[in-house]
């Protein structure tokens, strides 16, 4: 046997020498690889080596080597799907461990047949066969066999198992007069073993290359049992030698039991700790737009390295898509984890549990088009009885099947498709619906031999497992950008940055609880196996990098937390004569600094007004100062990096301007605007920089309303429906049967808003406002459903909308102190009234778009608007009516209760309401003399959504974030 194993610790320089000794030109060769961006790889490889012409060379994966070999005695059995395979494995399952076996108490954990899948790729991966003393694993293994041969298809083990038959390996190695090579394996199971043996003995030159060293013999435990192996059938061990020469490598040559060189340069490895994952997230991206936009490399020369998986809407997905990022789109994600999917799942739990938060989470999804049906179901679906009419007593997988084809026709899925306005997720988008459809049809096929008929509930289980180990593929821009790739796939891929996210406090990289269901001595030698190669994957995902950044989320004090992870302490020692860490407080990095970002943190927020303005920059500086001093250095950089027009030696900051700016404008004769001083006893610095100031609130992100924008869309949409419904029909109350009527009535208000509100609208897609549109459509269509079941009950009616006093129509409310008073004015969403034999009673309603407003906030005087409101009415509005009650009407959860006949999670004033009044106006009052007085001090914690807080920082510390960002 002529067998030669080129080992050494870089896999880049074990492939070299193994092309440089290993006879090429003496006919085609037969390569075998762990997986297919290996093969692209290697086939590249070759083609370079043979001058671009390939020469009948083959170039395969393990399945692929058994499938080539299989069919030379005919034709090759289908691989089973792992969906499918899952699927099966859940069904056996099901059926063989009964409530005797000490297996039952766990088989119904959601792991349990991940664990049952290992365990059968163990077994069959092995040629003792079945190693297990559990009569109903044995059962269970037997049971699967016999299904796959029922089905006429195999497994990626079976496969091999096929391949080694007779004599077929013999011929297979006939038809090849060249080498055959091994490249890229650290572990062999023992059915591959034996396939590659029978192979090496047939061939007339093997070679095979393997990362291995002596001086870390701890890292390459697995490889080193692999070289013995191959030793014992008489292979020949050629060492390479290959010594670090760049940062990564030296880490990897210390990383266990070695020691680390000093003489790396500076900057090659870098650790960065984080707060959150998104603080990661948002700097990774940061960074490689900074390197993309100056020059320092191409997107297709940077990988980003994660032991999680890279899901749809992570972290990391929103912030590369805000920076504009381009990702090579041949990353596998999870189907589950797309929002299409998502969305699927979350219609058919509300199609079966019709709960009305579940509907309106449904409805309210920007794949919902609504339409009204007349023969699709049985009934109309307009309320929470019939939505059991899509997915309700099903007789069999066929009619499941069926009844989710037409759900989603129901909502018009198929014309939402649209990606929110990007090309590359609309043709994704579009792609995970035909998938997931192509699904329902082989759901129906395997499921109609177990099962023809079940409740509505068990399809919709048997779907989920089905659908858990599916993943999508995005197929554009292939090699042309940031590759993204898990561990296990990274190792075989070289990029010259790498990234290496989402390290943890517990190892590193992080492993997972795997346990085996074999006896005690097996799963003991199977953990250490895990434990083992993901330290070897780690090493090889980032051998080829010149330059890597490790990253750290989670961390809580500059790198020193005690729950870090051993590995990184000690590389922190090894490489801090010539990398020292950096811990980010905030959200740091070199693209928040320059502008390139569009997200909270930075300070474009100012950097427009001035660059707009350049008149008012002093005084705006002088009242930044004032705020903060702390920060008006990193203020003024700013201001002198992007506002040109402005002279440096203009910059006198005097403290002194925001009092003369509150003085004049904010003194006895101002009349405060009750919304203004609501904001200002939520924050006090929000409240100065948007209307002492006037600097104006950014949009969050760039390619979408955010929840301000559009709570003053749908503010604006209920005011004209109730207007126009009271100019038409001499009233506003409605019954449930005018809905269909209402809702046309609705989308024509909705459209006419879109389009008299282009100040908001202003630089958005027409897809995204065409998405923004449909959802809010499909929210007023329940609110109005939500409205004619109220009235049906109650005897109120809608009667004024958007009242204002404080102006011309109604005179300020006025509240007494000290023999002075306070003028306020405010703007009322709508007003109930009730006419009858007990008299004349209005209600105050406050329509609100986001979080529900909790109660004691109202007590306590810290949100005031709804009590003042109230005040308002009795004395300027509507003096003759007596109050009923006060409600902040909360738009994005209130439910009806069929039961009590009100609305639900609504927050009520209907009692205490003088003492609730009085309170409110005492905050009131408190706070316009705060105002007066030029207090706006910083609250003691600052959120992280608040988009004031690079200014502010609150009770940050500023001096340590400004130290990092120098760095």
């Amino acid at each position: 046997m002529n067998l030669t194993v080129f080992t050494g610790t870089c896999p880049e320089s074990n492939v070299t020498e193994l092309f440089r000794r290993t006879p090429m030109g003496g006919g085609s060769i037969c390569a075998v690889v762990p997986d297919f961006r290996s093969v692209t790889a290697m086939e590249q490889r070759l083609a370079e080596l043979q001058e671009k012409a390939y020469l009948g060379h083959r170039v395969y994966t393990f399945e692929g080597l058994s499938k080539a070999i299989i069919s030379l005695i005919g034709s090759v059995p289908e691989t089973i799907e792992n969906h499918i395979k899952r699927a099966l494995i859940g069904e056996i399952v099901k059926s063989r461990i009964g409530n005797q076996s000490r297996f039952y108490g766990v088989s119904g954990y959601h792991g349990f047949v991940s664990l049952i899948v290992s365990f059968l790729e163990d077994t069959r991966s092995r040629r003792d066969g079945i190693v297990s003393r559990e009569p109903e694993l044995v059962s269970i293994t037997r049971a699967y066999e016999s299904h796959l041969n029922r089905l006429g298809v195999t497994d990626h083990e079976g496969s091999i198992i096929l391949a080694l038959k007779g004599d077929i390996v013999e011929r297979f190695a006939e038809t090849f007069k060249g080498p055959l090579i091994v490249d890229g394996f650290y572990d062999l199971t023992e059915t591959q073993l034996e396939l590659l043996s029978r192979l090496f003995s047939n061939f007339g030159r093997s070679a095979v290359t393997l990362v291995n060293g002596d001086p870390i013999s701890s890292l390459f435990s697995l490889p080193t049992l692999l070289v013995s192996k191959y030793k014992s059938i008489g292979a020949k061990i050629v060492k390479v030698d290959s010594k670090p020469s760049t940062g990564p490598e030296i880490i990897l040559s210390g990383f266990r039991s070695g020691k680390y060189n000093d003489y790396s340069k500076s900057g090659e490895v870098e650790i960065h700790t984080f707060q959150s994952e998104t603080s990661e997230a948002d700097w990774i991206a940061g960074k490689i737009r900074t390197m993309l936009v100056n020059e320092i490399c191409l997107p297709e020369k940077i990988m980003i390295v994660s032991r999680n998986a890279h899901d749809f809407g992570s972290p990391l997905d929103n912030a590369l898509k805000r920076h504009c990022i381009p990702v090579e789109r041949g990353v596998a994600r999870a189907l589950v984890s797309h929002p299409l999917i998502k969305f699927a799942l979350d219609a058919l739990d509300a199609s079966i549990h019709s709960e009305e938060e579940n509907i309106l989470n449904v409805q309210g999804s920007c794949y919902a088009g609504r339409k009204h049906l007349t023969g699709d179901f049985p009934v109309e679906i307009t309320d929470d009885r019939a939505w059991s009419c899509m997915i309700a007593e099903i007789d069999s997988p066929e009619g499941f099947a069926s009844s989710m084809k037409k759900m989603f026709e129901w909502f018009n899925v198929t014309l939402n498709l649209d990606g929110g306005g990007r090309k590359d997720s609309a043709i994704l988008e579009r792609v995970v619906y035909e998938k997931f459809i192509g699904l329902l049809e082989i759901f129906v096929e395997v499921y109609s031999t177990f099962r023809p008929m079940m409740r509505s509930e068990e399809f919709s289980r048997l779907l989920k497992l089905f659908l858990s180990d599916i993943s999508i593929t995005e197929v554009n821009s292939p090699g042309q950008g940031v590759l993204i790739l898990g561990v296990e796939h990274a190792r075989y891929v070289k990029r010259d940055i790498v990234f290496f996210k989402r390290l943890d406090n517990s190892s590193f990289p992080a492993r997972n609880d795997i346990y085996s269901l074999h006896d005690s001595k097996v799963a003991l030698k199977i953990h250490k196996h895990k434990d083992m190669e993901e330290e070897l994957l780690f090493y090889m995902s980032i051998s080829g990098a010149k330059k890597l950044f490790l990253t750290f989320p989670g961390i809580d004090d500059e790198g020193k937390d005690s729950s870090i992870s051993p590995y990184l302490k000690k590389i922190q020692k090894g490489i801090e004569s010539w990398s020292k860490p950096v811990y980010h407080a905030g959200i740091p990095g070199d693209a928040w600094e320059k502008g390139y970002v569009t997200e909270r943190g930075k300070l474009e927020n100012i950097i427009r007004v001035l660059r707009n303005s350049g008149d008012s920059a002093i005084s705006l500086l002088s009242s930044l100062h004032m705020s903060n001093n702390e920060i008006s250095a990193t203020i003024e950089n700013a201001v002198r990096s992007h506002i040109k027009q402005i002279a440096i030696q203009d910059m006198n900051l005097n403290a002194d301007d925001s009092k003369e700016i509150v003085a004049g404008e904010w003194g006895d004769e101002r009349i405060f605007s009750v919304t203004a001083l609501e904001l200002y006893i939520s924050c006090p610095v929000k409240f100065y920089f948007s209307s002492i100031l006037g600097l104006q609130r950014e949009r969050r992100l760039m390619d979408e309303l955010d929840a301000i924008e559009r709570g003053i869309i749908i503010h604006e949409v209920l005011a004209h429906f109730y207007k126009s419904l009271k100019q038409l029909k001499g009233r506003a109350k409605f019954s449930k049967e005018e809905l269909e009527t209402n809702e046309i009535l609705m989308e024509k208000i909705v459209e006419s808003i879109f389009q008299s509100r282009a100040d908001i609208l202003k630089g958005l897609n027409p897809v995204i406002i065409g998405s923004e549109k449909r959802f809010i459509k499909n929210w007023m269509n329940y609110f109005i459903e939500l409205e004619a079941k109220m009235f049906e009950e109650s005897s109120f009616e809608p009667y004024l909308f958007e009242i204002t006093f404080g102006n011309n129509s109604y005179k300020p409310l006025e509240i007494l102190y000290d023999n002075k008073k306070i003028k306020l004015s405010g703007r009322i969403d709508r007003i109930d009234i009730s006419e009858g034999e007990h008299g004349s009673y209005f209600r105050v309603i406050d329509y609100k778009t986001g979080q529900k407003t909790k109660k004691i906030h109202i007590t306590e005087g810290k949100v005031i608007q709804l009590p003042l409101y109230i005040k308002a009415v009795k004395e300027k509005v509507l003096p003759e009516y007596q109050l009923e009650s006060g409600m902040y009407y909360n738009l994005k959860g209130a439910r009806y209760d069929t039961k009590n006949k009100k609305l639900k999670d609504c927050t009520v004033i209907d009692s205490e309401i003088d003492t609730i009044i009085e309170t409110a106006s005492n905050s009131a009052v408190q706070t316009a003399l705060s105002i007066r007085n030029g207090s706006f001090p910083a609250p003691e914690e600052c959120s992280n959504y608040c988009e004031w807080r690079s200014l502010c920082r609150g009770s940050r510390r500023i001096q340590e974030e400004i130290n990092n960002a120098a760095l």
